[in-house]
């Protein structure tokens, strides 16, 4: 039977098995929130679905409620180290909760999928609790490296416990994997120079795929201009889109922006929109659990971040036949190139990317050339992605 289980414990749960193929998803996050990491779990989960495997979502949200009822306290502590211990008890329950999984399943052919170093240390052992034959994979989202991010967010200093702790954590537990896969090949190689022990590990290159809307997305006629997608912090940079949409406004050209997201930039962007005399062309949405259902309304996709390494929501837009228009950073010119499916722009340079944006929206046949590609990029390279994935998690069995 194919199953979807948030919370792995039911009474039942060392009696039933299943012959099905089995994907154990395992991540720090919630599962269902606004993050790029949470719509490549939901295109996975929903890949692996239909394919007719059994798939459990493991979080350390999931499981009983006196586990649960020490995390608040936990995340609230002060200092890096008390984040430290906050995310050990997280590894700790996922450990838990594989554990019980692996337990449930002794026959069948088991994929445990981590989605950070932390979550691919607590399957690890959880494989090694039980005597398992499962293999356990991982994907790297992050950029540069999870210490990199952190840092970047302010939420730990360059040579901090946290940051050190980070790093140890990569170098111990990513060569210990069965198999690796990577959104970029940016970001492979950056991982590999920095952790040459991880060469002899299988590794692929997969971007993060979208699923198909079909061919009549591009057909929808859009209503705006211009849609931005991501939560709202520094590294996304919304404010550089503003300073865009002023410039554009400069030059006579008033084009909607539509920002969907969230998060702790929002106040500060609706000021500055206000203060660029923007406010009537910028609506901010919120977050919404179907951004991607938003882009045919729009003329084109615009990205502004300025750490990327495979950004789930271009994927989408060229699947809806939308132009990107992005920042030639990470690994985004991997997934569209410039003057075909969109335009790379200047990140430092407002007054260039208005210039830059004007030439795409206000020439109708290039418009239409470029929209007409971006579909196109779609089907030859986002399309198969769904069955590469299937293939990297699932492989088949060996012959008997």
């Amino acid at each position: 039977m194919i199953a979807v289980v948030a919370c792995p414990f039911p009474a039942d749960l060392s009696m039933n098995e299943t012959a099905a193929p089995v994907i154990v998803i395992v991540t720090l996050l919630g599962g269902d929130g606004p993050t790029g990491v949470e719509a490549h779990l939901h295109h996975i989960r929903q890949a692996a679905l239909d394919d007719g495997a059994t798939v459990y979502l493991v979080t350390p949200y999931t499981g009983n409620r006196l586990a649960r009822a020490f995390y608040r306290p936990l995340k609230n502590a002060r200092g890096e180290r008390g984040r430290i211990w906050y995310r050990w008890f997280q590894a700790w329950t996922l450990r838990r909760q594989v554990r019980a999984i692996l337990e449930r399943h002794r026959h069948a052919i088991v994929t445990l999928y981590a989605q950070c170093p932390l979550a691919a240390h607590a399957v690890l052992n959880a494989r090694a609790d039980c005597h398992s034959g499962a293999r356990v994979v991982a994907t790297v989202h992050y950029n540069g490296s999870e210490a990199d991010e952190i840092v970047s967010r302010g939420w730990a200093q360059p040579d901090g416990p946290w940051s050190h702790h980070l790093r140890a954590l990569e170098r111990s537990t990513l060569p210990r994997l069965d198999a690796v896969a990577f959104v970029s090949d940016f970001m492979r190689r950056q991982v590999n120079e920095r952790l040459p022990a991880l060469r002899s590990v299988p590794q692929a290159t997969l971007f993060n795929f979208a699923e198909d809307p079909g061919p009549g997305a591009e057909r929808i006629p859009p209503a705006a201009d211009l849609i931005a997608v991501g939560t709202l912090e520094a590294r996304k940079n919304q404010a550089f889109l503003l300073q865009v949409l002023a410039e554009c406004k400069r030059l006579g050209k008033g084009y909607s922006l539509t920002v969907v997201g969230d998060g702790p930039d929002r106040a500060n962007l609706e000021g500055l929109a206000r203060d660029l005399g923007l406010a009537p062309q910028v609506t901010f949405l919120g977050f919404q659990r179907q951004a991607s259902t938003l882009i045919p309304g729009h003329r084109a996709l615009v990205h502004a971040a300025v750490a990327e390494n495979c950004p789930v929501i271009i994927a989408e837009a060229l699947a809806c036949g939308r132009p990107v228009v992005a920042g030639a950073i990470g690994g985004i010119p991997e997934m569209f190139r410039d003057r075909i499916e969109g335009r790379y722009w200047n990140l430092d340079n407002p007054a260039q990317a208005a210039q830059c944006l004007i030439d795409l929206l206000d020439d109708g046949p290039e418009y239409t050339r470029t929209a007409a590609a971006a579909r196109a990029r779609y089907e030859a390279v986002f399309l198969g992605l769904r069955s590469q994935w299937l293939r990297f998690l699932l492989p088949s069995p060996a012959p008997a």
